[in-house]
This record gives C-alpha cells, sequence and structure tokens, in this order.
C-alpha cells in the first residue's frame, strides 16, 4: 500500500473541508434510504448562490439551473439501499451493480465538465466532485462539489484526486491504490 499524501486541508464536523477563501464546499449527498429520492443538495444552497460564487460574475439563476441539473444526474442515477439489499439476494447483483456505478459515475463526469466548460472556467473558478471515505467498523462516504476561486487554487483542485481517506481528522489521498470500485465495478473511475 503506498503512504498516504498528507493534505492538510481541515475537515468538518460532517466529514468534509470546510471552505475557506479561495475554495467553496458543497455537501452532496448520494445516498437514498427508502423509496424517496435523494435530497443530493440542500435546497437553499440550489436557490441561494453562495456569495463568493456570485461575486465571480455567475449570476443567481445560472447556478439554480445548474444546481437543479445535477441533483437530477445525481436522482436519476443511484437506487434506494432498500433496493441494493433486495439486489443483493440475486445472481444479477455484481453485474447489474457494475453498470448502475459507471453510469452514475460516468453522468456526472459529464456534467461536470459541462458545468466547468459552460460557468465556471468563464468566470475565473473550476469545480470538482470529491468524496471522503472513513473507514472503521462501517464504511461512510460524504460527497461534496469543490468550487476554486482563483486561478492558484485551481491548478491545486485539478491536479488533487476525486476521492480522500480520513484519518486523524487529516483528509489524505493515496493515489497508487486500487479501490473496490476500480476491482469490483470494471474499472469505473469514482468521481463522487
Amino acid at each position: 500500500m503506498t503512504t498516504f499524501v498528507k493534505l492538510g486541508f481541515p475537515v468538518g464536523p460532517d466529514n468534509r473541508p470546510a471552505s475557506t477563501a479561495t475554495r467553496i464546499i458543497i455537501p452532496v449527498s448520494t445516498v437514498r434510504m427508502g423509496l424517496s429520492k435523494s435530497k443530493v443538495i440542500d435546497d437553499h444552497l440550489i436557490q441561494n448562490i453562495p456569495d463568493a460564487i456570485a461575486a465571480k460574475g455567475m449570476k443567481p439563476e445560472e447556478w439554480t439551473t445548474a444546481m437543479t441539473e445535477f441533483k437530477a444526474v445525481i436522482s436519476n442515477n443511484i437506487w434506494s439501499v432498500l433496493t441494493y439489499i433486495f439486489l443483493g439476494f440475486t445472481v444479477i447483483f455484481i453485474p447489474l451493480i457494475a453498470v448502475i456505478y459507471r453510469r452514475l459515475h460516468t453522468k456526472v463526469a459529464a456534467f461536470m465538465v459541462t458545468f466547468n466548460d459552460r460557468y465556471m472556467i468563464p468566470n475565473g473558478m473550476y469545480a470538482k466532485t470529491q468524496k471522503a471515505v472513513v473507514n472503521g467498523k462501517y464504511r461512510y462516504e460524504f460527497s461534496w462539489i469543490a468550487v476554486a476561486l482563483t486561478d492558484a487554487e485551481a491548478d491545486k483542485l485539478q491536479s488533487e484526486e476525486h476521492v480522500f481517506y480520513l484519518e486523524d481528522g487529516i483528509a489524505t489521498e493515496n493515489p497508487g491504490a486500487t479501490n473496490c470500485a476500480q476491482s469490483c465495478c470494471c474499472g469505473v473511475i469514482e468521481v463522487i
């Protein structure tokens, strides 16, 4: 196993990094517990563009449109935990989960390319989906969209991995490791 590289950004109480003057963190949920759709992004965040992003030139209606589309991309490409439990008792589970997982990550990656090209880059920003994995007795995942507000922060964000691991309150990346998605789900590159 490759040694973890310490990134040093602070981890908030929700296991996501805290926003800074040069990077905004938008919390994202990719879990559906029952039969209802996932919340994905808080409705308040969809309707209210963060001040720092608006100050860079993005219009509130552009933000609302883009975040509504992002919410639909996630909601339409995940299944509920109950569905996974039900499918777990069938023979088709592993091939089907690989197809679903690949579709989710492919659609999110395509959305992010369009989002950056249409809204972020023209306004001097860059956005990337990321998540933290907390391993312990159970595995927990916490996702977010990171928005870099400066060129230097954008360069840093582009060089970071999509997936981080939390250890002793510090987010780390392990670029040399093969995670479960890459080995079990047909080489899927996780983006959220």
